[in-house]
Formats: structure tokens, sequence, C-alpha cells
């Protein structure tokens, strides 16, 4: 893949949690989560900017944050479109 997203995990449940060690090593790798509490050894380590530049992490509620997101980029209409329960 040439990007990888999670969201609402702490990758810490077999085997979704090995999917990070299966992409190149310099794809990047984003975690949207309450918190960044993930194990270390599972690739998704945010804590070393110098060996893992590829990997950021954005704290906060998953709606919340993904809402964000999509009002940042300007895709908000289309996030609504298709998640109309969602209010803007």
């Amino acid at each position: 893949c040439d990007l990888m997203i999670v969201i609402g995990t702490a990758l810490a449940v077999a085997p979704f949690n090995t999917s990070v060690n299966r992409i190149k090593d310099r794809t990047p790798c984003v975690l949207f989560n309450m918190e960044d509490q993930v194990p270390r050894d599972n690739g998704f380590d945010f804590q070393d900017m110098e060996n893992k530049p590829g990997r950021l992490y954005v704290a906060g509620k998953c709606d919340e944050t993904l809402t964000q997101l999509c009002r940042d980029v300007g895709w908000i209409k289309e996030f609504i479109a298709v998640n109309p329960a969602r209010m803007a």
C-alpha cells in the first residue's frame, strides 16, 4: 500500500496488529486513536521520528478527528454525503 491509516485501535489484538509489519518500511502510517499507547514492536513507533519519520499519531476521538480532517482537506461535503448522521 502507499499509505496505511489505522482508526480506533491500540493494535493489541492479533492478527491485525501485525499488519503494519507487512508494508514497506518507508510507507507512511497514521493512527487515529484516543491514546498512542500501542506496542512499539509492532511498527507503530511514534516516538522515534529519526528512524520512523513516516509515522503520525492523531490524538482524539475518531469521529471528531476524522471530521476535522475532512474539513481541513475540503472533503466535508463528501463525508456528510456518505455519513449523513454526522453534523458538519
